[in-house]
């Protein structure tokens, strides 16, 4: 395994993993393009995004975004979405978008940061059957 196989870390209380990853990355809409991956110098992985276009609606949408701990604070997780937005941008988008958990302050303050505002509150709703 390489350096960057240790990104569950990145995401709060996620069920995030390899496998999830895999199964991402070989569905047809993936774009390996909008796979972004910001590594330090050392060539440890920092921070981590998907994005994804939607051709049609021109919106695109970022999912996962994800920081390592050791990382958090230093700025990686913004150029990783600025990164996003450049390409996004590229492929015709004029929007993006993120969700994160309501408990999540530290990536809802991000997300701010790098210029998204809050338009509205998500609630799911499940049955176990």
């Amino acid at each position: 395994m390489t350096k960057r196989s240790n990104i569950c870390a990145s995401w709060l209380r996620s069920t995030w993993s390899m496998e999830t990853y895999r199964k991402i990355r070989a569905s047809d809409v993936y774009d390996p393009e909008l796979d972004i991956v910001l590594e330090a110098s050392d060539g440890t992985f920092a921070a981590y995004c998907i994005c994804w276009a939607d051709l049609v609606a021109g919106v695109g949408s970022y999912e996962p975004v994800g920081t390592r701990p050791e990382w958090r604070g230093k700025g990686v997780g913004r150029e990783t979405i600025y990164e996003g937005f450049r390409r996004l941008k590229a492929k015709g988008m004029h929007s993006a978008r993120v969700g994160t958990a309501g408990f999540n302050a530290p990536a809802q303050a991000l997300y701010e940061s790098c210029g998204f505002v809050r338009v509205g509150t998500c609630r799911t709703f499940m049955k176990v059957l």
